[in-house]
């Protein structure tokens, strides 16, 4: 099933979960273009941008392949989303401990499901080869552990608990 892609496939979900932090990141980027600082959020991209290059060769020197270089970019792209975030929060007024809370309860769901997605993947790895119905077996295997793993949260999210209390910032 697809060998010429099977390579790039660790690649492609380690990528998968940096870009979300990318994607997100440009809501903040958005506020600090309105509170006219544009050049701060450039600083930060260059930073991250060289983060990124930094990792990358490093990870390449290292033998670790398309899979380091992955790493490299999600660092990178959580860099920039860490620093974006922070930087918006700052110039809102916020204390130190308002900003940690509110990053706790934003990154603390998501690095959950994280940590779900990663222990499912080791000990339930899909198979690179063989039949459709066996891969199809397991994909349903995987997202019914993933979803009765999340339980908590998806039921917080339903009920709107987490929402309500990042708004709140309590």
């Amino acid at each position: 099933f697809l060998p010429k892609y099977v390579d790039g496939v660790p690649a492609a979900r380690i990528l998968m979960f940096g870009l979300f932090f990318y994607a997100i990141s440009g809501m903040a980027g958005n506020m600090l273009l309105t509170i006219n600082k544009q050049v701060l959020r450039l600083e930060i991209l260059l930073a991250s941008s060289l983060l990124n290059l930094v990792f990358s060769y490093a990870a390449l020197r290292l033998g670790y392949g398309i899979a380091g270089v992955a790493i490299g970019i999600s660092v990178a792209y959580f860099g920039f989303f860490l620093a974006s975030c922070t930087a918006v929060i700052t110039y809102a007024k916020a204390t130190n401990r308002e900003i940690s809370s509110t990053l706790v309860k934003v990154l603390g769901p998501i690095f959950y499901i994280g940590a779900v997605i990663a222990l499912l993947t080791f000990f339930m790895p899909y198979p690179t080869s063989g039949e459709l119905g066996q891969m199809v077996r397991q994909t349903v295997i995987n997202e019914v552990a993933l979803v009765v793993s999340s339980f908590w949260l998806i039921y917080c999210v339903w009920r709107g608990e987490m929402i309500s209390s990042i708004l709140r910032g309590a």
